[in-house]
Parts: structure tokens; C-alpha cells; sequence
């Protein structure tokens, strides 16, 4: 009965209203939403709104939403309206998180254009019609409108970048909004009876939605054969974890301790192949073998003489003591010469 009740004031609002309304001049604005979805994972749901901003006071409207079905679909769409007396009589019906959620006055997911045939055209379409309603005005200095479209879109997929649009805001899923028609009701006379007459808008303005989100890319780590460890899907801007690596191997050519990585880990920014960087230990200049000239150059490391890059301090330093010295120096030299067969001895 209360919706019945709310349904029969505003359309008596409706019809008194037209007049102050229309002076406005018929101009219309579709304006999308700018939604934050980069926080969501998959499975999740929040809404998005469509905003309608028109100088009539009543207004027919026909327009397409087209949104990327691979990472989204819409659970729901319902008809919001906000503002003065209406939100109040919306408010008083709605038992939704939103106070002026009015689904009565949309068509929803599951009938459209009172052919009960479903919304939704091929990839991603949502075709969304619309009665005549109520649009922003003001009455006696009071704001009676402000109509929006509320759609419940679900996260069915975790969004790649090739997709993506970017902004200074991040990342963005685009929401495009095609007017196929637009219309509003001037007063004309008909027989010397007042009457309305629907005209297109002559001014429509579009500002297509935006659904902020935070991509993934695949970050495979190999070993040293070049074989998968693992993969991870790491979010944009995010810093992918390194699997644990044997800090020292041996093969016939000599012994090698783990460097790091060849990549940067951090702000991860598309899909990336990483490789371990293992380091011969002794091989000051990285020539694959220890021999007198690395103990030279240890030796002008540790006097000072020559600035080491990380990898060659990192090389010299045979004794692990995070630091190159004349111990290292000699260690290298003896290894060189056949006395010690092996730094991890």
C-alpha cells in the first residue's frame, strides 16, 4: 500500500510541476559514475550509477550501457532518486542500503520494456528504457529531483591491462553510454485541451563511467635450467615474493653463491619472467674462472684502490663476512693454484 501511496503522490508532483520545469530549457546530461572496484576481488558486487541531469521536469529515455563482460556482470538494475519530498517518500518504502532505491520505476534484470524479455544484448550490452519521471528541478527553493540509474555489477574476473584505459587516477574499465533516444514533454493544445507533446532534448551531453581497478599479472619465476618454480598474480603496483633459493651450489666449474634476482620485484607493472643470478664465487671480474688476476683485484678492493661494483665485492668476498679484505685476497690466490679445492670446505 505505501508503495502504491508513493507511486500515486509523485506522479500528482509529476503533473503539477511540468510547467516551472520546463523553463528551464530542454537540456539533458548522461553522466557516469567514476566507481573504485581495485580493492575487489572476484565474486564481489558494488554498484555503479548513471546519473540523469535534464532541464524538463518529464523525460523519456532510451540508451544502451556497454560494459567489458570479461572481467563483469550486472546482478541488478534499479531506478534511485534522491532530493527534498521524493527521497523522503522513496526512503519510506526502501528497506535497501540506499535510502531511495525505487525499482517500481525501471525496468530490472529480469523484464524490460514491458515485453518481459531480458535486458541484455550481446557482449556486455545492457539496453536500459525509461518511462516518463521526475528530473532535477527546483520548487520554492527546494531541490524535488535528481534521477539515477543504480546498476549492481559482480567481479567475474580479475581485469588484464590490455583493456585498461589510464587517467591520473589509476587504471579504469569504461563504461560507455550510448543515447539511442532522448525525449521530453512540452505542453501543447490539442482541441483547446492542454496536452504534452514529447520533443527530442536539444542538447544531450554525455560523460561516459569509469570502474577503477587494479590489474594482475603473471610474474613466473625459473631456475637456473630455465624451469618454472612458481607463478604468482600480482596485482599493479604491488611487489611480487621471491621463492626461497639454495644460497650455495657447486658444479665441476666451481662454486656459486645465490646474488639475487634479475629483475626488480617491486611496482609490478606488467607480466614478467624472472631469473636467479648466482655468482662464482672468487670471479672477481666474471670471466667464469678463479684465477691470480681475481686475487689482484680482491687485493686492490680491500686496499682501496678500485670502487667494486656489488656483484664484484660480492664475489671477492670468499669468506662471507660481508666485507673484502686481504684474507679474501689470499684465499682467492690459493684457490687458484690448486691448495684448496673449494670455498664451502
Amino acid at each position: 500500500m505505501k508503495k502504491l501511496f508513493s507511486i500515486a503522490v509523485a506522479m500528482v508532483m509529476i503533473m503539477t510541476f511540468v510547467p516551472a520545469a520546463l523553463a528551464d530549457g530542454p537540456a539533458v546530461t548522461y553522466s557516469g559514475a567514476a566507481a573504485d572496484a581495485s580493492e575487489l576481488e572476484v565474486g564481489d558486487t558494488f554498484y555503479w550509477t548513471f546519473n540523469v541531469s535534464a532541464g524538463s521536469a518529464m523525460f523519456s529515455g532510451h540508451w544502451l550501457l556497454d560494459y567489458d563482460e570479461d572481467y563483469l556482470a550486472v546482478d541488478a538494475i534499479s531506478k534511485t532518486w534522491s532530493g527534498g519530498i521524493i527521497s523522503a517518500i522513496n526512503a519510506s518504502i526502501d528497506d535497501g542500503a540506499q535510502a531511495s532505491d525505487m525499482p517500481e520505476f525501471v525496468y530490472n534484470a529480469e523484464y524490460v520494456g514491458g515485453t518481459g524479455q531480458f535486458p541484455y544484448g550481446e557482449d556486455g550490452n545492457v539496453y536500459i528504457n525509461l518511462g516518463m519521471f521526475l528530473t532535477s528541478f527546483s520548487f520554492g527553493g527546494m531541490q524535488m529531483g535528481g534521477s539515477a540509474i543504480r546498476v549492481q555489477f559482480r567481479v567475474t574476473a580479475l581485469p588484464d591491462d590490455d583493456l585498461l584505459g589510464h587517467d591520473a587516477d589509476g587504471y579504469y574499465l569504461s563504461i560507455p553510454i550510448e543515447v539511442i533516444e532522448s525525449t521530453y514533454l512540452s505542453p501543447t493544445t490539442v482541441e483547446d485541451q492542454p496536452s504534452f507533446e514529447g520533443l527530442p532534448h536539444e542538447t544531450v551531453n554525455v560523460v561516459d563511467g569509469k570502474i577503477y581497478v587494479s590489474p594482475t599479472f603473471e610474474v613466473t619465476f625459473h631456475n637456473t635450467d630455465g624451469s618454472v618454480i612458481e607463478t604468482q598474480n600480482v596485482s599493479m603496483g604491488d611487489t611480487a615474493v621471491a621463492p626461497e633459493m639454495p644460497e650455495f651450489i657447486s658444479d665441476p666449474e666451481g662454486d656459486y653463491r645465490f646474488f639475487g634476482w634479475d629483475s626488480e620485484l617491486s611496482n609490478i607493472t606488467g607480466d614478467m619472467d624472472v631469473y636467479p643470478v648466482y655468482c662464482m664465487i672468487g670471479d672477481v671480474n666474471g670471466d667464469g674462472a678463479v684465477d691470480s688476476v681475481d686475487s689482484m683485484l680482491a687485493m686492490r678492493i680491500a686496499l682501496g684502490f678500485i670502487v667494486a661494483t656489488d656483484i664484484q665485492g660480492f664475489a671477492a668476498d670468499v669468506d662471507f663476512d660481508d666485507s673484502v679484505t686481504s684474507v679474501d685476497s689470499m684465499l682467492i690466490l690459493r684457490r687458484s693454484i690448486g691448495f684448496i679445492d673449494s670455498f664451502l670446505d
